[in-house]
């Protein structure tokens, strides 16, 4: 039973690009409104893609309500290392920044979800300029609520 219980902890806890959270809104948490660019099942994201400058996905802001991050990808091509910033988040947490490593992915799952540093206010997730690369792709997702 025991080993059961880790494989599935681990099985929860571990995040790949392909992981949609359609729980998000979906049955909506009380209050629970998309917050991105486009919407799967409820589930809000923010997409961006570009090649060798920096690359920001956004969940976006709205008036009255707080905007909240729930995970991040980003993939790159090239070689080198360039930052990964999640900003602005609620005091405390601040401003997360991790470093990828080129050609590579990064994801991360946030659980719970993560709120902005206040309401009306967008939370971005900026990958840093990488001159070799030929694709950079940085995806969040999240709600407002």
């Amino acid at each position: 039973m025991k080993k059961l219980l880790l494989a599935l902890a681990l099985l929860y806890a571990t995040p790949t690009a392909a992981q949609t959270p359609v729980w998000l809104c979906n049955p909506s948490p009380s209050g629970c409104t998309p917050a991105g660019t486009w919407s799967v099942s409820g589930t809000v994201v923010g997409a961006g893609t570009g090649t060798t400058g920096a690359v920001t996905a956004t969940l976006a802001a709205a008036a009255s309500k707080t905007t909240y991050i729930c995970g991040v990808q980003v993939s790159s091509t090239g070689t080198g290392t360039s930052p990964v910033t999640v900003t602005p988040l609620a005091a405390g947490s601040g401003t997360f920044t991790y470093q990828l490593t080129a050609p590579g992915n990064f994801s991360m799952s946030y659980s719970p979800c993560i709120p902005a540093n206040a309401q009306n206010t967008a939370i971005t997730v900026t990958a840093g300029a990488n001159g070799t690369a030929t694709a950079v792709d940085v995806n969040a997702w999240g709600y407002q609520q």
